[in-house]
């Protein structure tokens, strides 16, 4: 395998978008495109989610977020580039793509107009909503009270 596509199917998508957002949507872009280096990707998400749901067994998926059906519909019109510099869908939705592996396979299938096979029922897309993160975090901190001086 060459070093360009792990480079590609394993970029750290949050790190490129806090460079520059642009370069961190068209690399998406390169991803999507290139067959192998997507399904790598793919891959080595779905592998992650197994070790997660044999680490944490109760982990159950929720239903796909409405965010990422906008994604998947603007893969092929306008494109995620266009849609993107549009402001119809965020670079940090963008982003979340790149952690959902049913998602980012859909999305692959869709660019280059190919059926997409079979997913087993028990893998569905293990992702949380940034935003679901973020007001967890400042529960907790209320919940605890501000941290204690040094």
């Amino acid at each position: 395998m060459r070093p360009d596509i792990r480079f590609l199917a394993l970029a750290d998508f949050d790190a490129l978008g806090r460079q520059g957002e642009e370069a961190g949507v068209c690399r998406l872009q390169s991803l999507l495109l290139n067959e192998q280096a997507c399904l790598l990707r793919v891959t080595w998400l779905r592998e992650m989610g197994r070790q997660a749901r044999s680490r944490f067994p109760d982990l159950v998926p929720r239903p796909r977020p409405e965010f990422l059906e906008r994604v998947l519909a603007a893969v092929n019109d306008p494109g995620i580039i266009a849609a993107w510099r549009q402001g119809t869908i965020t670079f940090e939705e963008l982003e979340a793509l790149t952690r959902a592996p049913r998602a980012l396979y859909l999305a692959h299938c869709l660019l280059l107009d190919r059926q997409p096979e079979p997913w087993p029922a028990d893998e569905e897309d293990l992702l949380t909503e940034t935003e679901i993160l973020t007001t967890n975090r400042v529960e907790d901190s209320e919940t605890t009270g501000p941290a204690p001086a040094a």
